[in-house]
């Protein structure tokens, strides 16, 4: 009969979430059936991004054919490494007394000021752990493991040169047997170019069809994260993957001529650019299609904006007069005048933390057994949201 029946970690700080340069309190909590011997109670701390995919190379063998040999890239990063004992020491001669029954062992460490944001991908992850491991001498160790998640902060109102939105106008042109069968205006008017998660990314797109065979079928805005991932072994190589995280559009009949309203909230997501990391980079854009008939080529048009943790303030802005007299950013319709302003000035709100859709299968990795307890659990960095319709109540 197992005599360990509680081997977990647990954060004095519930949400799991903590900012670079922070100190990290919690717990180790034993619960054993008897008493145990043991070499010490070690706590190990990591925090590390990995990169991995694979590859096939065609090799000519010897007998002049080419074979696909497969080649394994791979990039290591790492930022924090703590091992301390909360029981015992490192290459102790006499073994120390677990209690019987429940015991919590306290722990606290400090992160390092200059750490990238917690991140899971498909090709690689910025990843924060803490393990503990009962030493015990002659015998497998028992060991415990748990992520945690870094938010380093990326503050929008450093950025407020990217942060003016967009203003796009399109004209395409359409043709049957190299005949001209017609052409299509279109306007693109998006509010800000930098958001945070919980705020209203919204577009008015504003349309004039000039022509009797071509129509539009849908017109869509998604959000797009373009996530970079880069090796350094066994020679340099990068991926790239595309994740849609957030879509709306409107396929109603559309005339000839008219004007498109589209929104929907930003998610959980990290910041752009995932700031001190060198393998893993993050982009976001949004994305205005125009799907048209037959069998003309649809529009599209990807607009770079920015992700942060900490929302855009106009500070210039004044109750009365128009934004474009306070700042350079396209004047959308009245349908968005309120959530405009809301998202814009980017009103003290504190922010939730919710899972991102992107997360590890597993917290295993090479070092770690099959017995790992917590180990092949899955995990999902927690990101800030902001509930502005909350906070706009209030005011």
């Amino acid at each position: 009969m197992p005599s360990l029946a509680i081997f977990r970690i647990e954060f004095d700080q519930i949400s799991g979430t903590f900012s670079p340069g922070e100190f990290i309190t919690g717990y180790v909590i034993i619960d054993l059936l008897k008493p145990k011997q043991v070499r010490g109670l070690q706590l190990l701390v990591k925090g590390e991004a990995n990169t991995s995919w694979e590859r096939r190379k065609w090799e000519q063998n010897s007998e002049g054919h080419a074979d696909p040999e497969p080649v394994h890239y791979k990039g290591t990063e790492q930022y924090l490494l703590i091992k301390t004992y909360l029981v015992g020491n490192e290459g102790g001669d006499e073994n120390v007394e677990l209690p019987r029954g429940e015991s919590t062992y306290p722990f606290s460490f400090q992160l390092p000021p200059n750490i990238p944001c917690s991140f899971e991908g498909e090709f690689g992850h910025v990843r924060y752990t803490v393990k503990a491991i009962i030493d015990r001498p002659w015998k497998y160790n028992h060991e415990c493991k748990v992520a945690f998640t870094v938010i380093t902060h990326l503050d929008l109102n450093e950025y407020s040169e990217k942060c003016m939105g967009v203003k796009d106008d399109i004209l395409d042109n359409y043709s049957c047997c190299c005949v001209s069968i017609g052409t299509m205006k279109a306007n693109i008017a998006i509010p800000v170019s930098c958001y945070v998660p919980g705020q209203t990314a919204e577009a008015v797109v504003g349309y004039e069809m000039c022509s009797r065979r071509v129509d539009i079928h849908r017109i869509s805005l998604c959000l797009q994260q373009v996530a970079y991932f880069y090796a350094r072994e066994p020679s340099n190589d990068s991926r790239s993957v595309t994740t849609i995280l957030a879509k709306t559009d409107q396929t109603s009949n559309f005339q000839k001529r008219g004007k498109v309203f589209l929104k929907f909230m930003i998610p959980a997501a990290p910041p752009s650019e995932l700031q001190f990391c060198g393998l893993i980079a993050v982009n976001y854009f949004l994305v205005v299609h125009i799907n048209v008939s037959d069998f003309h080529s649809d529009t599209e048009r990807r607009y770079p904006i920015l992700m942060g943790t900490i929302p855009y303030r106009i500070q210039q802005f004044v109750p009365g007069k128009r934004i474009s007299e306070t700042c350079p950013v396209p004047i959308l319709p009245s349908h968005f005048e309120s959530d405009r302003k809301t998202s814009m000035i980017g009103l003290a709100v504190s922010p939730s933390y919710k899972e991102s859709k992107k997360r590890a299968d597993s917290i295993k990795d090479s070092e770690d057994s099959n017995y790992v307890l917590g180990a092949d659990q899955p995990f999902a960095p927690k990101y800030p949201v902001f509930n502005f319709d909350a906070q706009h109540k209030h005011q």
